[in-house]
Parts: C-alpha cells; sequence; structure tokens
C-alpha cells in the first residue's frame, strides 16, 4: 500500500533532510551514509525507478542496477530515466531469486517495500549477498502496518490495510511486519546488522484527500479486491461503504494518516 507525497522522520528527530542534505529521497536516507561515490549498486525491486534514480546520484559516476519481474514497470522506468537525463542507471528484468550477475559484482544493493511481495524473502536475501563483494552492504526498507496512525479514527482505513493483507498471505507471501528486519538479514548471512525505524506521515488537507482517493480508486481497480470478494472477506455493500468513509476521512480538516517503517543495514564479511 503506498501512500502519496508522504514525508517520513527518524525516530531520533531528524528530517530525511537532515540526514542527507537532500542527496536522495526519504525513503533511502538510512543507507546514505554507507554509499560513497564509485560504487556498483543493485536496486531490487526498483518499480518505476523513482528511488533508484536518486542513489544514482549518491554514488555518481558508479552505476545503479534496476531490477523487476514486470516488464511494464521498467518501461515507465526507463522513461522516468530518459527524462531526468541520467546516465549512470541501468533497467532490466531479473528474477530476484536468480540473479543474472555473477558472485561479487556489486558494492551495494538495496531492496525497498519488496518483502511483502515475496513468499521466500530469505532466499532473496541469500541471492543479493550472493552477488555482493566482500565488504558490501545491504539496505532493506518496508512498513509495518501494526504502526498506523490515524486521525480522527477511521474504520475503512484499517478495513482496507486488513483486505490487502489478507490477499498477500493467501498468495503465500510475507505479513505486513518489518521489525524483524535486522534478525532477517543476521539469518541471510549478513554481519554486523543494524536495525532503524521511520514514520511516513500525511498531515495537510492535500496529503489526506489524496491518499483517501488512492485507497478508493485501489477498492474499484485492484486485483487484490477481487480476490477479496471472490474468498467472501467483503462484499460490494461493504465496499461502498468503505469508500464513502474513506472520502468523509479524506475531507476532514484534522485527517492525519501515518505509518511506521522498519529498515536494516548489513555488511557482506570476506
Amino acid at each position: 500500500m503506498t501512500t502519496p507525497n508522504a514525508r517520513q522522520r527518524s525516530v531520533g528527530g531528524r528530517t530525511p533532510a537532515q540526514q542527507n542534505a537532500g542527496a536522495a529521497s526519504a525513503q533511502t536516507a538510512f543507507l546514505l551514509p554507507h554509499l560513497k561515490p564509485g560504487m556498483r549498486l543493485l536496486d531490487c525491486g526498483c518499480g518505476p525507478g523513482n528511488v533508484t534514480l536518486e542513489l544514482a546520484k549518491a554514488i555518481a559516476p558508479g552505476q545503479v542496477v534496476g531490477i523487476d519481474i514486470d516488464p511494464g514497470i521498467l518501461a515507465v522506468a526507463e522513461k522516468n530515466r530518459a527524462q531526468g537525463n541520467v546516465r549512470n542507471v541501468k533497467f532490466q528484468t531479473a528474477d530476484v531469486y536468480a540473479l543474472p550477475f555473477e558472485e561479487s559484482s556489486f558494492n551495494a544493493a538495496y531492496a525497498g517495500a519488496l518483502r511483502g511481495h515475496l513468499s521466500e524473502p530469505l532466499r532473496a536475501l541469500r541471492e543479493m549477498r550472493r552477488v555482493l563483494k566482500p565488504g558490501g552492504l545491504i539496505g532493506i526498507r518496508d512498513a509495518d502496518f501494526a504502526g498506523l496512525l490515524v486521525w480522527p479514527p477511521c474504520e475503512a482505513i484499517q478495513k482496507a490495510h486488513d483486505v490487502y493483507w489478507k490477499v498477500v498471505q493467501h498468495y503465500g507471501r510475507t505479513s505486513g511486519f518489518s521489525r524483524d528486519a535486522r534478525a532477517i538479514l543476521r539469518e541471510a548471512g549478513f554481519a554486523r546488522c543494524v536495525g532503524l525505524a521511520f514514520y511516513e506521515y500525511l498531515g495537510t488537507p492535500e496529503e489526506t484527500r489524496a491518499y483517501a482517493e488512492l485507497e478508493i480508486r485501489f477498492t474499484e481497480q485492484q486485483p487484490y479486491y477481487r480476490v477479496a470478494l471472490e474468498q467472501g472477506w467483503v462484499d460490494q455493500a461493504a465496499l461502498a461503504q468503505m469508500r464513502e468513509e474513506l472520502r468523509a476521512w479524506g475531507e476532514h480538516p484534522d485527517a492525519f494518516f501515518a505509518r511506521s517503517l522498519c529498515a536494516a543495514i548489513g555488511w557482506k564479511e570476506a
């Protein structure tokens, strides 16, 4: 589940801009202090490439390779790359369980919002470790939906997330919890692992209205709602009521939304 134009702040109180002086987006702020110009970095599950392009700035003139299983979304990523005239990025279709790279090919790897799409995240992380050079590092970041903060209380938002994760688990994927990010990196064989946490938040009328409309569009278009209907987890009347509640919440002058995200960094020792 995405949030439009969301801002982030670390639990330590520093804004992402303070953490990385605007060098990359808030989504990668936790990783940036460990990146250096000239590195070669792998972005796994890069989607439309927004984060990939930001990472490219941090390691220029080094190269970032962004991979995704979906050729369609990579076409969007390539369009974004061309529009931004970013030259040190390459996008290619690849399976995170069988990366088409030799061992010790990269200095760093990043996987943001990927784990919830994987049925075997540990296997994927071990494959990422394989392609890292000794001394290379990985950063992972995912939402932890137990940390939702919503005001005024809106049952429809909780229902929307509940339906989403029921469908995710129906397909054998992992749950919506990422607080064990440090533990899973250690289990995958990484060393000196460090865990971190952030909050993503929406706190202006424009942001909360946009988020409500995004959730409404999801109930109308997303495949997982069709699955939920087939499984009997919701019905059309319930979806109609959710949309009504979401729109009312988004228009409320005091509306506020935040969710927690957990991240971790680990190293591949020689």
